[in-house]
């Protein structure tokens, strides 16, 4: 059988996706018992000399059923290491040695220990160490007596935003540790080859920015070493506007420079081609430890390993099995890695590579060789990853390939010179002296062709995320597509259909944002002070309410972290109306990020006196050029989809001081009523109706008045609170803490309301309308 690594990659694969998804399996004795079985049927088929296909029919199925077993034996060590949660809050000491390289960040430490106590059930922490002044050099293996708290990771508290606590699992880490240096009871250097290697990668890294700016060596260190969380959030986004955000992360280009380098230099040495090649393996080891083993250097130099051996033992060189040996080798180590997007796009990448862009490069044989090749390279890998990055980032870039050409030359040479700069700057800054002018000026360079190639009109898009139809459609016209290009199809009818399929498509995932809605939801999103709640409509409409404050950092931001991702998820591209329930940060802090991302047809801000944050709403809607509209009470908004929302507070008179000028609306849903508002005030109990309960009540971050809910609470019916602080109860109210228990989803399919969770999970006993207390 030609290339059997493809065919056992295949199977072990599936039966890792099978575990995850089928409630059939999760129990690791059932696949062992399922393994024996394969194994004797195997041993019978051999004995009985049964035809071939049926004996590599078992070997495939055995393979399917060890990939199982591997991936439910990892949940299964999962869910008995969620029992350590139970540990939230806890001032403990723990002894236990540091693992992987410490991160350095100003005023903290932030390193992964591992506990030796047994009680910790082979999981790792996470501890975020104060410092003051210089911080505390620890290597990888130092043994460590240290006191602090014990909290579980932030979980998942929206739909459709990123799972960081799942994220962290899946790498064994179940809990935090926050401490200070003073809390270091005991420290023990280690003599271990990982200490060794720990050592010599910080005097890498210092290396690699002695002599340059702060962004200048945060640059270098990312396209030598992947390093690229030292670079500002700004730069980081005119690389992924431009569609080369790659450039950053250690891949095959990194581990196949250094080989090749290795290699080259033993062999003008003298030595023989086959103990050069052997002498490489241990070098291409410490290189991915230094890049602190990515997975996508992980399989490159699983892949240059192969090849290595290759060389040495006198075979030829297969990179598609070598492939497939490096996915076995990642997933037999982590069966959990196949659900990481790094791993996912280093596969893809090298599919893209080797096998996709050879036939496209033959159809541009009109370019020169030089440049038909990386044309071909870097439309292969944009059109092979276009649905994966839209699924995880929601982010689609026009100028990818034509920034590439420009850039990823570039980059090359700096990934060479920088390389030669971390080596020779380790032994001594003299003899780096002129690699480092060399990437003063490529650096620069680089800089200045990603900045004018990021503010291109229309260079970058955001889009929703695709449907998997649209991604089954799109990845099989790509396969038929290079079966044609392969030649192994050259009927008209072939390519017409071919065609036909791959604009239906790409119209799919266009028409995914057309898509009527079925039911209406209203999702409360957890934002942090100033929730926001969003109203999604049959039809496609939406509505906003608020959009949450600004965030410590620009990249922390609600909006484009919570707000943005969830409407991206839910097939939302546009929001027709955002309500602002006052000028204060909380409310309006969001803005330019979420502009900057969703298509806002109009906002609406209630009349207040002028001050920085109506100004800063004026300034954002004149540049995205959207409709400002001042509201006060008495005005009428259409939503469209018979949805009528209706100005209650603030009146008419712009006198009054600007912090009591909150916006409260009543959104008319067909006979129901619900009433929203920022704030909970004195001016709610003087302009709510009193005539027929209200659907639920929004109230964003100030408690309410035990009076004030007294005399509300007997003229309405029912009223549903939704907020962050402590509000007092009584048999009017049902309270929902976003700020405990993550968004809160209210579903309605015809006139019946349903309560659900963030994980859109039904809540029981809590059905809007009937009266009674949550």
């Amino acid at each position: 059988m030609n290339r059997p690594l493809l065919w056992i990659g295949v199977f072990f694969t599936l039966g890792i996706l099978v575990s995850r998804w089928s409630p059939f399996f999760f129990n690791p004795g059932n696949d062992i018992i399922l393994c024996f079985i394969i194994v004797f049927a195997l041993l019978a088929s051999w004995l009985i000399k049964a035809p071939d296909r049926m004996i590599i029919a078992l070997i495939f199925a055995g393979f399917f059923f060890l990939g199982l077993l591997r991936a439910d034996i990892t949940m299964f060590q999962e869910r008995s290491r969620a029992d350590l949660t139970k540990l939230d809050g806890r001032e403990v000491t723990i002894k236990g040695h540091v693992y992987g390289f410490p991160e350095h960040r100003e005023g903290m430490t932030v390193f992964l220990f591992k506990p030796s106590a047994p009680d910790f059930r082979g999981s790792l922490l996470k501890i975020f160490m104060n410092e003051i002044g210089e911080p505390l050099p620890l290597y990888w293996g130092d043994y460590l007596k240290i006191s602090g708290k014990l909290m579980p990771p932030p979980r998942q508290r929206n739909p459709g935003c990123f799972d960081y606590s799942e994220y962290l699992s899946r790498r064994s880490v179940m809990l935090f540790m926050y401490s200070d240096r003073a809390r270091v009871l005991e420290l023990e250097r280690s003599g271990s080859l990982a200490s060794l290697v720990s050592r010599f990668r910080e005097r890498i890294y210092k290396a690699g920015q002695m002599g340059l700016s702060k962004e200048q060596g945060a640059l270098l260190l990312g396209i030598a070493l992947g390093e690229e969380r030292l670079l500002p959030a700004e730069k980081m986004d005119e690389f992924r506007v431009t569609g080369t955000l790659h450039v950053l992360a250690a891949s095959g280009t990194n581990v196949g420079a250094v080989t090749a380098f290795l290699f080259l230099f033993l062999s003008w040495a003298g030595l023989k081609k086959k103990w050069s090649a052997l002498l490489c393996l241990p070098f291409v080891f410490l290189y991915a430890a230094i890049a602190n083993f990515s997975p996508s250097v992980m399989r490159a130099a699983i892949m240059s390993s192969a090849a290595l051996l290759a060389v040495f033992f006198g075979r030829e060189k297969e990179i598609l099995s070598a492939l497939f040996l490096a996915a076995l080798a990642l997933l037999f180590h982590n069966p959990m890695n196949i659900y990481d997007v790094g791993f996912q796009l280093s596969f893809l990448c090298v599919i893209a590579i080797f096998w996709l862009s050879e036939p496209v490069s033959k159809k541009l044989s009109f370019l020169p060789r030089w440049l038909a090749l990386p044309v071909a390279i870097t439309f292969s890998v944009q059109l092979l990853l276009t649905p994966v990055l839209a699924y995880y980032f929601h982010q689609f870039s026009l100028i990818t390939v034509f920034a590439n050409l420009v850039i990823v030359p570039l980059c090359v040479v700096v990934l060479i010179t920088g390389m030669i700069q971390c080596l020779l700057g380790s032994i001594g800054m003299i003899l780096a002296v002129p690699f480092i002018w060399v990437n003063k000026v490529m650096l620069s360079l680089i800089f200045v062709c990603v900045h004018l190639f990021s503010v291109i009109p229309g260079a970058f898009l955001w889009v929703i995320k695709p449907s998997w139809y649209f991604a089954v459609a799109y990845y099989g016209s790509l396969l038929l597509g290079f079966l044609a290009l392969k030649g192994l199809y050259r009927d008209k009818k072939f390519a017409a259909a071919l065609a036909l399929v791959f604009i239906v498509a790409v119209s799919g995932w266009g028409m995914d944002c057309l898509a009527s809605r079925s039911r209406m939801e209203w999702t409360f999103l957890e934002v942090g002070k100033g929730d926001a709640s969003v109203l999604l409509l049959p039809g496609g409409r939406a509505l906003l309410f608020d959009c949450g404050p600004p965030g410590k950092k620009p990249e922390f931001s609600p909006a484009a972290r919570i707000i943005a991702p969830f409407l991206f998820n839910a097939g939302q591209n546009k929001i027709d109306v955002l309500f602002l329930s006052g000028s204060f940060p909380e409310y309006t802090g969001g803005l330019e990020k979420l502009a900057d991302r969703i298509r806002i047809e109009k906002i609406c801000l209630p009349e207040s006196k002028p001050n920085y944050f109506t100004g800063m709403v004026e300034k954002i809607a004149k540049e995205k050029k959207i409709p400002l509209i001042r509201v006060t009470s008495g005005d009428e908004v259409d939503a469209g989809g018979g949805i009528k929302v209706k100005v209650l507070a603030p009146g008419k008179s712009g006198d009054a001081d600007p912090q009591y000028r909150i916006l409260i609306l009543s959104v008319g849903i067909d006979s129901q009523e619900a009433l929203i508002s920022g704030e909970w005030n004195e001016e709610i109990s003087q302009v709510a109706p009193g005539d027929g309960g209200p659907l639920f009540l929004r109230v964003g971050s100030d408690p309410l008045n035990k009076d004030s809910v007294s005399s509300i609470g007997y003229r309405w019916q029912d009223i549903l609170v939704v907020g962050r602080d402590a509000l007092n109860q009584n048999t009017f109210f049902r309270y929902w803490p976003v700020n405990e228990k993550g968004a809160l989803i209210l579903s309605r399919r015809g006139g019946v309301w349903e309560a659900l969770d963030w994980k859109e999970r039904p809540i029981p006993d809590f059905n809007p309308g009937q009266g009674r207390n949550f």
